[in-house]
């Protein structure tokens, strides 16, 4: 769109421009026709400053108003029209030029200065029509014929070439804007089913508190009253094993609900989601650690960071979005999970694991960021990361992998990669 704009805006330019070549050059053609030099000369005079109008007034006139603008087109035309005075008035081929200047007023002006410029011009024509003077040649009839044909041929070829320009180029432009709007579109579709999905959240999160905070004080009462019976210690092991896991589901339950609350506070959903920035050498070792205490029997890798690395999306998010991921694996029965970060123009990260792979038809409903179904969960997980990645400007993409068998694995083995890729912070790249 802002390209459409600044052609837009340069447009009275490049127009002006390339009137100014064309007076040059018909002056320097008319010499070879048989016109007197005193003619020439006068047209040669007339482009000349023409062309430091437009000069002087491409430096000292900016900003352009409107009424600039209207100010500049009247110029364009009394200089075509002194031009056509003494190349022939109206019988002068050239003068179909003035249709042109009304064109490239239609690009930049509003309707009133359009019009006032279209009368302009019918003005002009009709004072070349009446204080008509005609040109002086040496073979007045026979060459005055075939410089009107020449310069009919030249008009054409210049107006041809000027409205396919310009037609290619707007149709261009809408289609442009076409598929913008498309998007746009789609975006406000995703953003609905987010809302959506977060709505449902708060929800579940509103609902679940209270059981969450009974089953809290039941199990306490039930270890208090363990304690003074001095019973089994195996059972007092399961008894904390219990308070741990629902202590842990509660600072899950109030992570959800204090994000949530964040969230309501901005006025604009993705635009606080593009504020932020992570630092991923941080979040991502401790989010592995993290995973890792709660997954003892998987094998996860992750080599250590070198630099510090700031990425351009909301650490919660990221968190929660590499979490899915790594239970996804899980659930897929991967004992092994490799991590890896790569970095280009843009940060990529590589979750590789060894479990029973994906199938095809789920990856092609991930790219069209739909929910797939999984019998442990709604499925959503995926395509709402798709869904966040794109508002920060990364993206994931997830492949079948296969491992051809060898010495150490007799049979061949399946897989999963997910590649998400993060767009630099604008702090990390001042850095770089």
């Amino acid at each position: 769109m802002m390209t459409h704009l600044n052609f837009v805006s340069k447009a009275p330019w490049i127009a002006r421009g390339t009137w100014v070549i064309i007076m040059l050059i018909s002056s320097l053609f008319a010499a070879q026709w048989g016109i007197t030099s005193t003619q020439v000369n006068t047209l040669l005079m007339v482009s000349g400053l023409y062309a430091l109008v437009v000069i002087f007034a491409y430096f000292l006139c900016q900003p352009m108003s409107h009424n600039k603008q209207f100010m500049i087109f009247a110029l364009d035309l009394m200089a075509w029209s002194l031009y056509l005075y003494h190349s022939g008035g109206a019988s002068n081929p050239l003068i179909t030029l003035f249709l042109t200047i009304v064109a490239v007023t239609s690009l930049v002006q509003s309707t009133r200065h359009i019009i006032g410029i279209a009368l302009l011009s019918i003005m002009a024509y009709m004072m070349l029509w009446h204080f008509y003077q005609p040109l002086m040649m040496p073979h007045d009839h026979q060459s005055s014929e075939k410089l009107h044909l020449l310069g009919m041929f030249g008009v054409f070829v210049f107006a041809l070439m000027m409205l396919t320009a310009l037609t290619v180029y707007f149709k261009t432009a809408m289609g442009r804007n076409y598929r913008a709007l498309q998007q746009a579109q789609q975006a406000i579709h995703q953003q609905r089913r987010v809302l959506a999905v977060s709505s449902l959240a708060a929800n579940i999160a509103h609902e679940m508190s209270t059981p969450i905070t009974s089953m809290q004080l039941l199990t306490q009462h039930i270890a208090n009253q363990l304690t003074e019976l001095d019973d089994d210690d195996e059972l007092l092991e399961d008894i904390d094993l219990l308070k741990s896991q629902i202590n842990l589901c509660h600072q899950s339950l109030n992570r959800l609900k204090t994000h949530i609350q964040h969230q309501e506070t901005e006025q604009n959903w993705s635009l606080s989601s593009n504020t932020m920035t992570t630092q991923l050498d941080k979040l991502l070792p401790k989010l592995i650690a993290d995973w890792r205490f709660l997954n003892p029997h998987i094998n996860i890798t992750l080599p250590p960071f070198t630099t510090p690395v700031h990425v351009h999306i909301n650490a919660e998010q990221l968190y929660s979005i590499i979490v899915n991921v790594l239970n996804n694996a899980v659930q897929a029965e991967a004992t092994d999970i490799k991590v890896r970060i790569e970095y280009a123009q843009s940060v990529i990260i590589q979750i590789s694991d060894n479990g029973n792979g994906i199938e095809l038809h789920k990856i092609a409903k991930i790219k069209e960021q739909q929910p797939i179904k999984s019998d442990n969960g709604w499925g959503m997980g995926l395509m709402l990361a798709k869904i966040i990645l794109n508002y920060v400007d990364g993206d994931i993409s997830i492949q079948h992998t296969t491992t051809p068998k060898n010495t150490t694995t007799p049979k061949n083995t399946t897989g999963t990669q997910v590649i998400i890729k993060l767009a630099y912070s604008e702090s990390c790249l001042n850095i770089k």
